[in-house]
């Protein structure tokens, strides 16, 4: 008997995208691709260098050339089929550092490709293998070490959707490049594709969503609401295709969306994130997929982007099609810098002093810029965007008069976002336009005119004209009062963002210049103390150190409230917006708000001119009375680094004041030190420590809400309900309570030395493996390198009978913790892969033994992958080539694999280490209750045998051979489908295994109701619960339809061409109240047919392949029949369970009930259903028109036909024929 191990977690195929080719055939000297050094970055490194001359494999079409990809236009491009390749040569040896590519329909899929560079022609170094993005058809640049080379060779293996190869634009980068113009960065009237990325904490303050709407609510408990009702115990839940949409109430600066997902530490969401101002144009600022590794918090951020909506779209799980989200945060403004470690929430303005400028701008809305810097300092800044930020510095925004409001430029239309600040500066003539009806918004400033326009927006054009006018006067004036102090320019060059942000700042604390007294005493003088930032923004500056915060002071208790901070002992300062409270014992330049109406003004912004050393537990070597030496770098200095400490040094311990001895307290087990220099005298005057212990839970009570470390069997109480000692639960940086602990769950456990304040965070971090190498309190597992945490070294020689000794190549499970160590291993056989189809076997070449896997991946991917040298298969360790001789898996005769489904794991290469084949189990097994449970309680990889299986969706499963023609119960076994199986239809015939259109993953939605399916079911549980099945059926064969998906209603159909000539529809219908519309599939034309068919409020539902291209279609009901044959008609697809339509009339309903008058005039009944559906359609057939409508619209007397879905109303249809 076979043994084999399944996964216990799930290895993204995102998170080695960069890493796999995507091939088109299994053949013989196939070259499989190594891992890239390239990385994508957002902007290329160095000057860009001239291309000399370019030479390509094939030129098939003449009209798609290589010159295309020269000439600076992304529209144009070159084209070739299969294998193909590209030289540049750059004329002579460049330092390259970066190449830029575009491709031709590069938003909807993802070229294959390998970077290569040589100096001479012969010897090539490759710097890149895998894939584009698939994001968009702007240049993307990939960026590597500099490396001297002549020549650059990109070689193409088709994309995603095929085997032709288009990149429509290269440009090649060196650092000693020769910086020739770039042409190609005109991307008007394309879809905006910013880059955004994952971050451990929010960017930006968080902003109140005013309402949410989704396309579908199947389930009533899970409804919208749930997304924004602070709890991550409740959801959002809906199947397929769906999206949710956030409003904000009014257009603000996004800059970081976060959300949560039901079961997100064991699947991934797959989404994009979308921004509007108007609820119509939308900018997608991240497309891609969750971690899977938490179902806390998980925020994205993105360049600060203007909207009022944000709208999530949702393409299902790694694990299924259904959609989950429990909780959804969006953010305005700046990055949060790192707080203390005790604090629940960051806050959004504490940053380094080097970016005190823009930071302060950002906050009081003045500039929109990064607080840690990221902003562009270099941008160029054009005349619309300097009146925003003159207006906006001057408090000016709602200073225009409506009667006043006559567009004054042509070239300004009032839906500018610049037009109220053009209308008010030229108003009041801090800024001109060029000439009376133009004001060229979009044309860069100077430095002199910048400078000119601020020192006349403070009063002082007097005297600027008498030290001689524009521009000499002005720029000696702006100096005099210091507005261009670390913001010189030159005359005539164009100003910059950064040097701008530097003289806006000066200016907000420079006096105004003003008119004083009354009558014959009128004079003009600068006024002493008083500038635009007190007297407009109610902001005033000042310096202290953080003294005390609601959780301690320097000297010992505190009696702040949660939202107050002291300074120098003596000022209390509400904490606003801030994280001003995570920063005690520094030394802070603050901005504080004034409130005449309150007693304590609030902190707005501050930043740090503390000088702050921080030093890792481990990398202590001794502490006394008045010295720390630490280690920098234990490996590589000849003696540690000292810092000296004052006689009178504070010393905050996990939140707490204490008085105990420096020399116990500054030297933690586990955790870190901050050594605080708060007046830059070089020695510490605040020491910060942050000590924790790991707890391992083995298990907890939930009567004395205490939890028992797996080792040492010590126990924490964790006592929510009490005052004393105050506990604090975190997960993922969001509160948590007791009830989210759970064992196996590393807890990392903060409490002071009087054990008043517990803070506990929770870390859920585990992954499967085998150790490769050990050294010492080191640890190589699957190619990476790990420490032993000391907790668990303390266990190993403690004798703990649960600590599993370090051995090499031991399957296990290892549990890190908040330092990212090993906390804890579980030696319980652990699997390491998953699920993937077998397409084929070869050898890379005739004289090779390097061989081949060809899989159709669980994320959709058809990939070759390399097998390492040596494998675990089977449980066993063997040589690669050793695979082809197993005859389970391999059919050495015919020379392919066996088709299956198999796990599979990837080392840090991107070739697999590890492939397991299932045990078949037949009858007798499964339906041995104990023997069935060894198997499952083993976790052994098993499937039954491949079948002919029925589907009945009441009863909820497949039933191997089904029922015969006479009712004949012939069950041999049944299998109940849940929501989060996973199914891969595959083909029957080798004649269509490596065209990846022929593969999809999809959920039980792929079966339909009362149908026979040639199936093979995996993994299946003590209820007959599969976790994955493997469909097999031809292009053609048993194309299925969604029953489950919503109802399309049909407007029209154009005639359409694709780019190979092939004549195809592009069909438009009203799909969860929006206008959509997709291509027919060039391969189908008997669709084309049933579309010609259609009729305008025509109800039908349709089937795609991987292009999303249509294949086949079902006609719900047909508008004509359902309205004019049978007033009162019935059901018109039976009783399907996903298809059950009625029509009738309505006889009451009452805003949450509808009774529906069904049947013929004299022989009516009523049925009465719960109104729960997400999209109401109405169709006036005079009109030809088809909209969306609400409950509002339902009322008595309307006529409707309704389609419910497992008794739950799915759609309403209003037939409007007046």
């Amino acid at each position: 008997m076979r043994r084999l191990n399944r996964c216990t977690i799930v290895i993204l195929i995102a998170s080695f995208l960069l890493n796999i080719v995507c091939m088109d055939a299994m053949l013989p000297g196939i070259q499989v691709k190594a891992a890239p050094v390239a990385t994508l970055s957002s902007s290329p490194v160095g000057k860009r260098t001239e291309i000399v001359e370019l030479t390509v494999s094939d030129e098939p079409q003449p009209e798609n050339g290589k010159n295309n990809l020269l000439d600076g236009e992304l529209g144009t491009r070159w084209s070739a089929q299969g294998s193909t390749w590209l030289i540049a040569d750059l004329g002579s040896e460049k330092k390259v550092t970066t190449i830029g590519i575009a491709f031709y329909l590069g938003d909807q899929r993802m070229q294959s490709m390998d970077m290569e560079l040589s100096k001479d022609g012969k010897d090539w170094v490759r710097v890149f293998s895998g894939l584009s993005t698939g994001l968009t058809t702007d240049l993307e640049y990939y960026t590597f070490t500099e490396t001297p080379a002549r020549y650059v060779k990109i070689s193409f293996n088709g994309n995603t959707g095929g085997d032709w190869n288009s990149p429509t634009e290269l440009q090649i980068y060196a650092t000693d490049g020769t910086g020739i113009a770039d042409s190609s960065s005109n991307t008007a009237g394309q879809t905006q594709i910013i880059q955004a990325g994952p971050v451990d904490k929010p960017i930006g303050k968080a902003v109140t969503i005013q309402s949410v709407t989704v396309s579908d609510t199947p389930e009533p408990e899970n409804s919208a609401d749930n997304v924004k009702d602070g709890n991550l115990d409740t959801r959002w839940s809906a199947q397929g295709n769906q999206w949710l949409k956030a409003d904000l109430g009014f257009v603000q600066s996004i800059s970081c969306v976060g959300m949560a997902f039901w079961k997100g530490d064991e699947r991934s969401q797959l989404f994009d994130i979308e921004i509007s101002a108007d609820g119509t144009n939308w900018t997608k600022v991240f497309s891609g997929r969750a971690s899977g590794t938490t179902s806390g918090m998980q925020y994205w951020a993105f360049p600060s982007t203007q909207g009022r909506y944000v709208r999530i779209n949702c393409y299902g799980t790694t694990a299924g099609d259904w959609n989950s989200i429990n909780e959804l945060q969006i953010f305005s403004g700046q990055v949060i810098m790192e707080g203390n470690e005790f604090s629940g929430a960051a806050g959004t303005v504490i940053v380094p002093a080097k970016n005190k400028e823009l930071g302060l701008l950002s906050v009081l809305g003045i500039i929109d810029g990064y607080l840690d810097g990221s902003a562009d300092e270099e941008a160029r800044v054009t005349r619309a965007q300097l009146a925003v930020i003159i207006t906006k510095m001057l408090k000016l925004e709602d200073a225009l008069d409506e009667s006043d409001n006559e567009q004054r430029f042509r070239d300004v239309p009032k839906n500018h976002f610049a037009y109220t600040s053009i209308q008010l500066a030229t108003r009041l003539r801090i800024i001109n336009g060029i000439n009376d009806y133009e004001f060229a918004p979009e044309q860069p400033v100077t430095y002199e005119q910048a400078v000119k326009i601020l020192v006349s927006a403070l009063g002082y054009d007097i005297l600027a004209q008498n030290k001689g006018g524009y521009p000499t006067g002005y720029l000696i004036m702006a100096s005099d009062l210091g507005i261009t102090r670390k913001a010189s320019g030159t005359i005539g060059e164009n100003v910059k963002l950064g040097q701008l942000a530097r003289m806006v700042y000066n200016a907000l604390k420079t006096d105004l210049f003003e008119q004083v007294g009354f009558g014959d005493n009128v004079t003009l003088t600068a006024v002493k103390g008083k500038n635009l930032l007190n007297s407009k923004h109610d902001i005033y500056e000042f310096k202290g150190i953080v003294t005390a915060n609601s959780m301690t002071s320097l000297t010992g208790d505190s009696n702040l409230d949660d939202d107050e901070v002291e300074f120098n002992n003596k000022y209390i300062y509400k904490t606003g917006f801030t994280n001003i409270s995570d920063y005690l014992g520094h030394n802070m330049v603050v901005y504080a708000k004034e409130d005449k109406n309150q007693d304590e003004d609030t902190v707005i912004y501050a930043y740090d001119e503390t000088n702050v050393t921080i030093v890792k537990a481990e990398d202590i070597e001794e502490v006394d009375s008045s010295n720390f030496s630490y280690w920098v770098d234990k490996d590589e200095d000849d003696k540690p680094e000292s810092i000296s400490l004052e006689s009178d040094l504070k010393v905050i311990y996990n939140g707490k004041f204490t008085f105990a001895a420096v020399t116990t307290v500054l030297a933690p087990k586990a955790g870190i030190v901050k050594l605080l220099d708060n007046d830059n005298n070089g020695k510490c005057d605040v020491a910060i420590v942050e000590e924790y212990k790991n707890f391992v839970v083995k298990d907890k009570s939930t009567v004395t809400y205490s939890v028992r470390d797996l080792y040492t069997d010590d126990i924490v109480v964790l006592d929510e309900r009490k005052d004393e000692p105050k506990i604090a639960i975190f997960r993922d940086g969001m509160p948590a309570s007791f009830k989210d602990i759970r064992q196996w769950d590393v807890l990392a456990v903060y409490a002071d030395v009087k054990n008043t304040m517990i803070t506990v965070k929770i870390v859920r971090n585990s992954f499967a493996g085998e150790i490769d190498e050990i050294e010492e309190d080191k640890v190589i597992i699957n190619g990476r390198e790990y420490s032993i945490a000391q907790s668990y070294l303390d266990a190993l020689n403690g004798g703990s009978s649960n600590a599993v000794s370090l051995e090499l190549n031991q399957k296990c499970t290892f549990y890190l913790d908040i330092n990212g160590d090993i906390a804890a291993i579980d030696n319980k056989e652990a699997t390491t892969g998953e699920y993937g189809f077998l397409v084929n076997m070869a050898y890379k070449s005739t004289a090779s033994e390097i061989v081949i896997a060809r899989i159709y991946t669980g994320s959709g991917q058809l990939v070759d992958y390399e097998l390492a040298n040596k494998i675990r298969f089977n449980g066993s360790t063997i040589n690669s080539e050793k695979i082809m001789t197993y005859s389970y898996i391999y059919d050495s005769t015919n020379k392919k694999a066996h088709r299956q489904l198999i796990t599979y794991s990837l080392n840090g290469e991107g070739k697999i280490r590890e492939v397991n084949t299932a045990e078949y189990l037949d009858d007798s097994k499964i339906n041995n209750e104990s023997i069935l449970e060894t198997y499952i309680s083993n976790n052994v990889f098993r499937t039954y045998a491949r079948s002919t299986l029925d589907y009945n969706g009441w009863e909820g499963g497949l039933q191997v051979g089904g029922i015969d023609d006479n009712n004949n119960n012939r069950r041999k076994a049944k299998f109940y489908i849940g929501n989060s199986v996973k199914v891969f239809t595959v083909p029957k015939s080798d004649e269509y295994i490596n065209d990846a259109e022929n593969y999809s993953i999809g959920g039980r939605g792929v079966f339909q109701d009362n149908k026979d399916y040639d199936v093979q079911v995996y993994d299946f549980d003590a209820m007959m619960q599969p976790k994955a099945i493997v469909r097999y059926s031809d292009p053609g064969e048993n194309t299925w339809i969604d029953p489950g998906s919503s109802v399309k209603i049909f407007a029209y159909y154009n005639e359409a061409v694709t780019k190979d000539g092939e004549r195809v529809y592009s069909v438009y219908y009203y799909d969860n109240g929006r206008k959509e519309s997709r291509l027919t599939s060039p391969s189908r034309t008997s669709v084309q047919g049933a579309i010609e068919g259609l009729k305008l409020g025509d109800g039908f539902q349709f089937a795609t392949n991987s292009k999303g291209e249509i294949t086949e279609i079902v006609t719900l009901f047909d508008v004509n029949t359902a309205l004019n044959v049978n007033r009162y008609g019935g059901i018109f697809d039976g009783y399907n369970s996903n298809r059950y339509i009625v029509k009738g009339d309505i006889v009451k309903y009452d805003g949450e009930y509808l009774k529906i008058k069904l049947g013929s005039e004299n022989t009516s009944s009523k049925e009465i259903y719960r109104f729960n559906a997400n999209s109401v359609y109405i169709v006036n057939m005079k009109k030809e028109t088809v909209k969306a409508g609400t409950k509002d619209d339902l009322a008595a007397g309307l006529q409707v036909i309704i389609r419910t879905s497992y008794g739950r109303v799915r759609e309403i249809f209003i037939y409007d024929k007046e």
